[in-house]
This record gives C-alpha cells, sequence and structure tokens, in this order.
C-alpha cells in the first residue's frame, strides 16, 4: 500500500532473482535505471528488471538500459496479491540481446490489465519484444484492455546462454506475441520497425481461442536479412471484432 514512490538513477547489479517488484504501489515513477546483470544466479532465469503484480495503478516506467535474463518490464496482474493493474506508461527501453522488453500478463478479469502504453522500444530479444498471455491455469480469460504499443525498433536476438540451452527453442516466439485464452479491447500497434537477422517469425501474431474487439495496426515495417522465406509482419489465428490497418 505504498503511493507516490519513485525509483530514480540507480544501478542494479547482479540479482538473483528480479531486482525491483512492485505490489499495490500507486502513483509510482521509475526512471533512469541501469541493469548491470552478470550471466546468471545460478542461472539467466527469473531475472526481470522492473515486475509489477496486481493493484498497481498510475505509474511512469522511462528510460531503462541494460540486459535482463528475463522480462525487463512484467505487467503480471496475476501475480502477488493479485488484482488489477491500471494506467501505466513504459517509456524508452534500451536493450541488446535481452529476453524481452514487457510483458502483460492477466488470467482473469479480477485481474484486468487496461490503459497501457508502451512506446520507444529499441533493442534485440531472444524470446519475444511484447507478449500478451495468460500462463495461469485458472478456467477464465485473461482481460486486457485499451493498450498502446508504438515507436518499437528492434529484432530476435541469438544470444547462447550455456547454463540455459533451453533459448533456442524461445526463437520461434513471434515479436509481438498475442497468445491464448485472453480478451482483448481496444488494442493499437503502430510504428513498429523490425531488422531481422535471426529468425523470420511473424512480427504480430495471434494465437487460436483470443479474442480481440477494436484493432488497429498501422506503418509496421519489417526487413528480412535472414535469407529465409518471405518474413510476414501480421497472422492471425484468433477472432478479431472490428478491425483497421494501414
Amino acid at each position: 500500500n505504498v503511493k507516490n514512490l519513485r525509483l530514480s538513477s540507480l544501478t542494479l547489479k547482479d540479482p538473483v532473482n528480479f531486482s525491483v517488484t512492485l505490489d499495490t504501489v500507486s502513483y509510482f515513477t521509475i526512471d533512469n535505471i541501469l541493469f548491470d546483470f552478470n550471466e546468471g544466479n545460478p542461472y539467466q532465469s527469473n531475472m526481470d528488471g522492473i515486475h509489477v503484480n496486481g493493484n498497481c495503478h498510475h505509474g511512469h516506467i522511462e528510460k531503462l538500459f541494460g540486459t535482463c535474463y528475463d522480462d525487463t518490464v512484467a505487467l503480471n496482474a496475476q501475480e502477488g496479491s493479485g488484482g488489477p493493474i491500471s494506467d501505466i506508461t513504459v517509456s524508452g527501453i534500451y536493450t541488446d540481446n535481452a529476453y524481452s522488453a514487457v510483458r502483460l500478463l492477466s488470467a482473469s478479469e479480477a485481474c484486468s490489465i487496461k490503459n497501457i502504453h508502451i512506446t520507444d522500444i529499441h533493442g534485440t530479444f531472444y524470446h519475444f519484444c511484447i507478449a500478451f498471455m495468460k500462463f495461469y491455469d485458472t478456467g477464465k480469460r485473461g482481460v486486457m484492455e485499451n493498450i498502446t504499443i508504438d515507436h518499437v525498433y528492434g529484432g530476435k536476438a541469438d544470444r547462447a546462454l550455456v547454463k540455459f540451452p533451453s533459448v533456442f527453442k524461445y526463437r520461434n516466439f513471434p515479436f509481438i506475441d498475442i497468445q491464448s485464452g485472453l480478451s482483448v479491447k481496444n488494442l493499437t500497434i503502430s510504428d513498429v520497425h523490425r531488422c531481422e537477422y535471426i529468425n523470420p517469425v511473424p512480427t504480430v501474431s495471434i494465437d487460436a481461442n483470443t479474442t480481440l474487439e477494436n484493432l488497429t495496426i498501422h506503418n509496421v515495417t519489417s526487413e528480412n536479412h535472414t535469407g529465409e522465406q518471405e518474413l510476414q509482419n501480421f497472422v492471425n489465428n484468433g477472432t478479431i471484432v472490428n478491425s483497421e490497418s494501414g
């Protein structure tokens, strides 16, 4: 139950697990953070940067630098106290060979994620850049609403993790991955520019058993330098109700 928290101008060095965990925190700012991680304690996994659990609202997460071996930012509403996450801006992630930029996780309406803006993302990622997921088997659908993603620049990474060899299967995840079991309303993806040298997986992919209502995709481009088959910018196996592209 913390309000008006600011973490600023810190170097976070060699965590065993998450660098920062927030739970039931409102009106917060996290900015100008450098992640200086070693090669794993003892594995390169669960080494998140900023891990936001349920019941967090009205936050700004800005200017994050360095490589994390799990999500650079995780908005995991189902975890910790478990509850909604809302009104969060993530702006400015700068990284190379990282696990991911941002994960959004909801597995029920009670743990919804709403009013999120993800912008100004730069880097290469060996799992995904941004993912929407349910993950937990709750028997319910994850709920996400009013999500905006824009100004994303990057591609997949091919980091060889000596103590975490399953990294190679991670290369097969899409760049922006909207997974199964979700109800997503009002999603806008724009100004995404991908330069791909590793794996021509789709830039934006929607899994089966997920419904999107009001989807806008605008100005998504890709360069395929893999020497393999054509790279698809958009693959849909879910259900879309009202969409606009350009």
